[in-house]
Protein backbone atom coordinates (compact mmCIF):
# COMPACT_ATOMS: atom_id res chain seq x y z
CA UNK A 1 0.00 0.00 0.00
CA UNK A 2 2.89 2.04 1.14
CA UNK A 3 4.64 1.80 -1.86
CA UNK A 4 1.58 1.91 -4.33
CA UNK A 5 1.13 5.18 -2.81
CA UNK A 6 4.70 6.70 -3.12
CA UNK A 7 5.03 5.50 -6.79
CA UNK A 8 1.82 7.54 -7.93
CA UNK A 9 2.90 10.62 -6.09
CA UNK A 10 6.40 10.13 -7.99
CA UNK A 11 4.36 9.76 -11.10
CA UNK A 12 2.09 12.79 -10.48
CA UNK A 13 5.55 14.87 -9.65
CA UNK A 14 7.00 14.17 -12.87
CA UNK A 15 4.41 14.09 -14.77
CA UNK A 16 4.24 18.12 -13.15
CA UNK A 17 7.39 18.53 -14.34
CA UNK A 18 6.80 17.47 -17.62
CA UNK A 19 4.10 19.72 -18.01
CA UNK A 20 5.91 22.50 -16.68
CA UNK A 21 8.89 22.03 -19.08
CA UNK A 22 6.30 21.70 -22.17
CA UNK A 23 4.35 24.64 -21.06
CA UNK A 24 7.71 26.64 -21.10
CA UNK A 25 9.29 25.33 -24.04
CA UNK A 26 5.91 24.77 -26.07
CA UNK A 27 4.96 28.74 -25.13
CA UNK A 28 8.13 30.16 -26.70
CA UNK A 29 6.83 28.35 -29.69
CA UNK A 30 3.77 30.40 -29.96
CA UNK A 31 5.66 34.04 -29.09
CA UNK A 32 8.84 33.11 -31.60
CA UNK A 33 11.79 31.12 -32.10
CA UNK A 34 12.11 27.73 -29.54
CA UNK A 35 14.23 28.59 -26.03
CA UNK A 36 17.81 26.97 -26.58
CA UNK A 37 20.18 28.21 -24.35
CA UNK A 38 23.48 29.30 -25.07
CA UNK A 39 26.04 27.67 -23.29
CA UNK A 40 28.19 29.53 -20.79
CA UNK A 41 31.80 27.98 -21.76
CA UNK A 42 31.53 28.96 -24.89
CA UNK A 43 29.99 32.59 -24.70
CA UNK A 44 32.41 32.97 -22.60
CA UNK A 45 35.05 32.26 -25.05
CA UNK A 46 33.36 34.53 -27.47
CA UNK A 47 33.41 37.29 -25.52
CA UNK A 48 37.43 36.90 -25.30
CA UNK A 49 38.16 35.88 -28.71
CA UNK A 50 35.59 38.75 -30.28
CA UNK A 51 35.00 41.07 -28.38
CA UNK A 52 36.54 41.94 -24.83
CA UNK A 53 34.16 43.25 -23.05
CA UNK A 54 34.73 46.76 -20.78
CA UNK A 55 32.95 49.06 -18.04
CA UNK A 56 31.78 51.40 -20.83
CA UNK A 57 29.84 48.61 -23.03
CA UNK A 58 26.80 48.07 -22.51
CA UNK A 59 25.33 44.94 -24.19
CA UNK A 60 22.15 44.00 -25.29
CA UNK A 61 20.79 40.57 -25.93
CA UNK A 62 17.99 40.41 -28.24
CA UNK A 63 16.05 37.19 -26.94
CA UNK A 64 17.73 36.73 -24.05
CA UNK A 65 15.86 33.50 -22.67
CA UNK A 66 17.13 32.42 -19.61
CA UNK A 67 19.59 35.61 -19.12
CA UNK A 68 22.70 33.28 -19.18
CA UNK A 69 24.33 35.82 -21.21
CA UNK A 70 23.78 38.88 -19.59
CA UNK A 71 25.40 37.41 -16.54
CA UNK A 72 28.73 36.46 -18.81
CA UNK A 73 28.76 39.88 -20.31
CA UNK A 74 28.49 41.55 -16.52
CA UNK A 75 31.56 38.68 -15.25
CA UNK A 76 33.63 39.34 -18.45
CA UNK A 77 33.50 43.26 -18.01
CA UNK A 78 30.44 44.92 -19.86
CA UNK A 79 29.39 47.76 -17.24
CA UNK A 80 25.97 46.59 -18.18
CA UNK A 81 23.48 44.11 -19.43
CA UNK A 82 19.67 44.01 -20.80
CA UNK A 83 17.94 41.51 -22.19
CA UNK A 84 14.71 41.72 -24.47
CA UNK A 85 12.62 38.66 -24.56
CA UNK A 86 9.43 38.36 -26.08
CA UNK A 87 8.30 35.72 -24.27
CA UNK A 88 6.63 36.34 -20.74
CA UNK A 89 7.70 32.99 -19.02
CA UNK A 90 11.21 33.40 -20.85
CA UNK A 91 11.04 37.18 -19.41
CA UNK A 92 10.44 36.07 -15.63
CA UNK A 93 12.88 32.92 -15.62
CA UNK A 94 15.48 35.70 -16.63
CA UNK A 95 14.87 38.03 -13.95
CA UNK A 96 14.23 35.40 -11.32
CA UNK A 97 17.82 34.25 -12.49
CA UNK A 98 19.25 37.78 -12.63
CA UNK A 99 17.54 39.94 -9.71
CA UNK A 100 20.61 40.49 -7.61
CA UNK A 101 22.52 41.98 -10.22
CA UNK A 102 21.54 45.52 -10.43
CA UNK A 103 23.86 45.81 -13.68
CA UNK A 104 21.28 43.40 -15.55
CA UNK A 105 17.95 45.15 -16.72
CA UNK A 106 15.27 42.58 -18.49
CA UNK A 107 12.53 44.05 -20.53
CA UNK A 108 9.64 41.68 -21.94
CA UNK A 109 8.65 42.65 -25.41
CA UNK A 110 9.27 42.97 -29.56
CA UNK A 111 12.88 42.90 -30.15
CA UNK A 112 12.28 45.62 -33.42
CA UNK A 113 9.68 48.07 -31.00
CA UNK A 114 11.37 48.12 -27.62
CA UNK A 115 13.03 51.53 -27.15
CA UNK A 116 16.62 50.38 -26.30
CA UNK A 117 18.89 51.70 -24.36
CA UNK A 118 20.24 55.17 -25.14
CA UNK A 119 24.13 53.95 -24.48
CA UNK A 120 24.25 50.35 -26.62
CA UNK A 121 27.58 49.21 -27.54
CA UNK A 122 27.10 45.69 -28.03
CA UNK A 123 24.28 43.72 -29.04
CA UNK A 124 24.26 40.05 -28.73
CA UNK A 125 21.78 37.61 -31.36
CA UNK A 126 20.87 34.07 -31.18
CA UNK A 127 18.38 34.15 -33.66
CA UNK A 128 17.00 32.33 -36.40
CA UNK A 129 17.55 33.65 -40.32
CA UNK A 130 14.33 35.51 -40.12
CA UNK A 131 14.72 37.22 -36.81
CA UNK A 132 17.79 38.34 -38.20
CA UNK A 133 16.75 39.73 -41.25
CA UNK A 134 14.17 42.24 -38.77
CA UNK A 135 16.59 42.98 -36.49
CA UNK A 136 19.46 44.50 -38.94
CA UNK A 137 17.64 47.49 -40.02
CA UNK A 138 17.01 48.63 -36.73
CA UNK A 139 20.67 47.89 -35.99
CA UNK A 140 21.34 49.86 -38.85
CA UNK A 141 18.94 53.02 -38.20
CA UNK A 142 20.08 52.73 -33.92
CA UNK A 143 23.58 53.08 -35.20
CA UNK A 144 22.50 55.96 -37.76
CA UNK A 145 21.08 57.91 -35.06
CA UNK A 146 22.90 57.68 -31.95
CA UNK A 147 25.73 58.24 -34.28
CA UNK A 148 27.90 55.00 -32.88
CA UNK A 149 29.41 52.02 -34.01
CA UNK A 150 27.45 48.74 -32.91
CA UNK A 151 29.56 45.81 -32.32
CA UNK A 152 27.32 42.71 -32.97
CA UNK A 153 28.16 39.13 -31.91
CA UNK A 154 25.82 36.48 -33.89
CA UNK A 155 25.51 32.76 -32.38
CA UNK A 156 24.73 30.16 -35.37
CA UNK A 157 23.04 32.39 -37.81
CA UNK A 158 24.67 35.25 -40.04
CA UNK A 159 23.15 38.35 -41.53
CA UNK A 160 22.80 38.08 -45.14
CA UNK A 161 24.70 40.37 -47.27
CA UNK A 162 27.27 41.44 -44.30
CA UNK A 163 30.58 40.31 -43.98
CA UNK A 164 31.72 39.28 -40.23
CA UNK A 165 35.09 40.90 -38.79
CA UNK A 166 35.66 38.05 -37.28
CA UNK A 167 34.90 34.46 -36.30
CA UNK A 168 35.14 32.00 -33.35
CA UNK A 169 33.38 28.64 -33.85
CA UNK A 170 29.73 29.30 -34.53
CA UNK A 171 29.84 33.14 -33.27
CA UNK A 172 30.42 36.09 -35.69
CA UNK A 173 31.43 39.47 -35.07
CA UNK A 174 30.43 41.86 -37.25
CA UNK A 175 30.64 46.16 -36.99
CA UNK A 176 27.56 48.05 -37.67
CA UNK A 177 28.39 52.04 -38.15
Amino acid sequence: MYNGLMAGIIWIIVALIILFVAIVFGVTMLFGAAFVPSHRLQTRQAFKKLKPLTKKDVLVDFGCGNGVVLEEAIKNGAGRAIGIELNPFLAILAHVMNHKNERIKIKCGNMTKVKLPEDMTVAYIFGLKKVMKKLKPVLERYAKEHGRTIWVISLAFKFNGMKSIKSYGSYWLYKIE
